[in-house]
């Protein structure tokens, strides 16, 4: 287990000072928002924090889907600035912000496939 709780976007470890400082500047906080054309929200994020409890590896990074017609939201964590990327891009259907369409709630099993893709390409 790692000596620190706090990770900047690279996945290094940081003090609680540097994260603080980093976790203050709103252009290093997100990693990409979209308005999807349904009105459906996408907003990714570095957190920072380790959130992996079980193991994996620090969760720094989070991804948040807000439905413009319900109080469901849904929430995936990552570990690496690619993944989540990657997954926010795949959430919006890889489009553009004005062409960008929810593609509907991930099924588990697909977004644990998507990791590995990521995963075995490093």
């Amino acid at each position: 287990m790692s000596m620190s709780s706090y990770y900047n976007k690279e996945g290094y470890p940081i003090s609680l000072e540097e994260w603080t400082e980093l976790f203050e500047d709103m252009e290093y906080r997100v990693v990409r928002k979209t308005e999807c054309h349904n009105g459906t929200h996408i907003s990714t994020v570095w957190l920072g924090l380790e959130h992996g409890m079980d193991g994996s590896g620090p969760l720094i990074f989070e991804t948040m889907v807000t439905h413009p017609d319900s109080k469901e939201e849904e929430m995936y964590r990552y570990s690496t600035l690619d993944q989540a990327i990657n997954h926010h891009e795949h959430l919006c259907g890889e489009s553009t912000q004005e062409e960008a369409t929810y593609l509907g709630k991930e099924n588990p099993s697909r977004w644990d496939q998507i990791r590995w893709e990521i995963e075995d390409e490093d």
